[in-house]
């Protein structure tokens, strides 16, 4: 059956539930959840126009609420727990909408909240055959704890269900979900995953007839979804060893003449339709452990230490060292090692 894989981060002691198994059954499926945990998002800070307050002459205009205090409807946004019920109420009435976009907004902070929650934290993709990792990675303490087998105590204490793990929300359109439905083997291997459309609750009770209120709740929850910005050169970062791939040189590869040609980086984000490796696959391939690697290719040097994915720009003081070559070489490497189980047009 092979050697079976998973996903550990050290410092928050969790695995991930869908990166286990074969190293070719999990790593050419898409990652971009495991880059939002690496990745802190930003939100808007700044209500668009749409979602203000009428000036004070209008109120007026637009019937009986007017009277009603600002104080007041503070207090009953308070009392919505529900992102989706927020932004229902919001469309209700104008004078409703400026309390609602900043409820809505404290509401998406909290929904993803695990957004960049793993940023700068001890990353490693061991293998089953891993006992012992890389010298300095564990302290003294947790190195202790695993009585030399580190595999089987982290798959036996870990946190076994990781945010974000089935489940992420398309930059393009937030107020669309996507679940992933894992379709596993006789053995119970993850073989393929099927990714299901899930539209936002509050986007189901709006009726598509009733036009200006689908359009107010639609543009109520994009412009309220955390995002990432294009400008800058996101890259994956390794905060240990002050080191970077950057995600266009990931995009621009070609591998066997034919995977990952013609992709391209929006942010974070790498897209296209040969697209088999984005910065969350090589994040795993960089941080593989294990005494056999050769379904990644090669053993890297990267496990076990601190990653984050975010701009060059923000990388913080000197000496940080652009390894996008190195990170290319794993990448292919890998790709050729599991070439069998990708399908390409003859």
């Amino acid at each position: 059956m092979g050697q079976y894989w998973n996903l550990f981060n050290i410092d928050k002691r969790q695995k991930a539930k869908n990166v286990n198994g074969r190293f070719d059954s999990f790593i050419f499926m898409g990652h971009d959840w495991l880059v939002k945990l690496l990745a802190r998002p930003e939100f808007p800070d700044v209500a668009p126009a749409l979602h203000l307050s009428p000036a004070a002459n209008n109120k007026s205009e637009i019937g009986s609420f007017a009277v009603l205090p600002a104080e007041l409807i503070t207090v009953i946004y308070s009392s919505i727990s529900s992102l989706d019920d927020a932004a229902c109420f919001a469309a209700t009435h104008r004078l409703l909408a400026a309390e609602g976009f900043r409820r809505v907004l404290e509401l998406r902070r909290e929904e993803c909240a695990h957004w960049g929650s793993w940023a700068g934290d001890r990353i490693v993709t061991a293998g089953d055959y891993a006992d012992i990792l890389p010298q300095g990675v564990l302290t003294p303490s947790e190195d202790a704890e695993t009585e030399g087998h580190f595999y089987s105590f982290a798959w036996d204490h870990y946190q076994h269900n990781i945010p974000l793990a089935n489940m992420s929300f398309d930059g393009k359109e937030p107020y669309v979900g996507f679940e992933y439905q894992d379709i596993e083997d006789e053995y119970g291997d993850v073989i393929d995953r099927i990714r299901i459309e899930v539209p936002k609750t509050a986007m189901q009770r709006v009726s598509r007839d009733v036009t200006g209120d689908y359009l107010r709740v639609q543009l109520l929850l994009e412009s309220t979804a955390p995002r990432y910005l294009s400008r800058g050169t996101w890259a994956l970062c390794n905060l240990s060893r002050k080191q970077y791939v950057r995600a266009d040189a990931l995009a621009s590869m070609e591998i066997l003449d034919y995977w990952q040609a013609g992709c391209t980086a929006d942010g974070p984000f790498l897209k296209g339709e040969r697209l088999v490796l984005d910065l969350g696959a090589l994040a795993m391939i960089m941080t593989s452990w294990s005494e056999d690697v050769g379904p990644v290719g090669t053993l890297s040097v990267w496990a076990g230490d601190r990653l984050a994915v975010t701009t060059v720009e923000e990388l913080a003081g000197g000496g940080w060292e652009d390894v996008s070559s190195t990170g290319q070489r794993l990448a292919e490497e890998c790709v050729i090692a599991n070439d069998s189980v990708l399908w390409r047009p003859s």
